[in-house]
């Protein structure tokens, strides 16, 4: 696949299939619809689900079975994939990594060199970023800001 070097806005499906012999960092089984928004050298791969006001770029991955929604936007460095759910105004940025059945929603915000990983659930107005690890657990800000360490709720083996 060679790298996206131009502004893509893809408004329909029918839109989508006409256009995915110009979008090469855009996989075959993709579903990008609405207003989704992929460009720069961003890779989308597999079969993930990107919807709405989605924005991916500069050398952001999005992959395996992934689901982005509404305003989420994914820049930088980092990687979402597997069976992650994004939604609502989450932003993954600088060299993040979100993977497993994560599911992040709100005003989250993952970044720096964090990993969230496998059944966490990340919301409101949490700020991951630095060299946390979160695997597992419930966490929507209120704990404050999350920069180091490794987080997971009581019974999660790290």
């Amino acid at each position: 696949m060679e790298n996206l070097d131009f502004f893509e806005e893809v408004s329909s499906e029918e839109n989508v299939n006409t256009r995915r012999k110009h979008l090469t960092g855009l996989s075959k089984n993709v579903f990008l619809a609405n207003t989704a928004k992929l460009y720069e050298n961003a890779k989308v791969f597999n079969d993930p689900k990107i919807f709405d006001e989605v924005e991916i770029y500069g050398n952001a991955q999005v992959g395996g079975s992934a689901e982005l929604k509404n305003n989420v936007k994914v820049y930088g460095n980092a990687k979402v994939y597997d069976f992650a759910i994004l939604s609502n105004k989450v932003e993954v940025f600088d060299n993040a990594k979100v993977y497993g059945y994560v599911e992040i929603s709100g005003d989250a915000k993952i970044y720096g060199d964090a990993y969230i990983l496998g059944y966490a659930k990340v919301s409101g107005t949490a700020n991951i970023s630095g060299d946390a690890l979160i695997c597992g657990g419930e966490w929507d800000g209120s704990e404050g800001p999350i920069t180091s360490g490794r987080w997971k709720a009581p019974g999660v083996p790290i």
